[in-house]
């Protein structure tokens, strides 16, 4: 009875936290992470390559060729070198890098019973890490927000690119 109250009463002042922070819980993300949708694996693998050479990612790392209709998509780009922007500056960072990865996983379903064409569920994703003023290592930060809008831009562009192949 008691651990139940103490429940209760753990519950109440959450709310009313949340109530009085306008019911938001923000976490900072040192990860950005967003689902694409479900897509042709031919589609996935060009518009990826496409988005990462327009916008001077390398790609370090491939897996899931055209041949193999069982495998899933891994593309992961080198790290690129990136000016930081002005909020990070203020956090003296003076150097940053970033990576991107698309993956795709089969979902069992075909494009249609003629075909048997897999569609794949295709996530995007990037890594970030900066270098402080007076530390030799590379770390991972909260990203700020100006990264946050490059990196949904980038998502938007290749989401666009994918919905223009359905």
């Amino acid at each position: 009875m008691l651990g139940r109250k103490l429940l209760l009463i753990m519950l109440s002042a959450f709310l009313m936290i949340q109530c009085a922070g306008g019911g938001t819980v923000r976490f900072p993300k040192s990860e950005f992470k967003k689902s694409i949708g479900d897509y042709r694996k031919m589609h996935i693998r060009a518009k990826s390559r496409n988005l990462l050479g327009k916008y001077g990612f390398e790609i370090e790392r491939e897996e899931g060729t055209e041949d193999d209709d069982q495998g899933d998509i891994y593309i992961e780009s080198k790290w690129k070198e990136r000016v930081p922007f002005e909020s990070e500056k203020a956090d003296n960072i003076i150097s940053a890098r970033t990576k991107i990865i698309i993956r795709a996983r089969s979902t069992n379903r075909s494009l249609n019973m003629t075909s048997g064409e897999r569609i794949y569920k295709a996530e995007f994703s990037s890594e970030d890490m900066v270098l402080i003023r007076g530390q030799e290592d590379w770390t991972k930060q909260t990203m700020s927000p100006e990264l946050m809008e490059y990196l949904e831009k980038l998502y938007d562009e290749l989401a666009a690119e994918l919905r223009f192949t359905r």
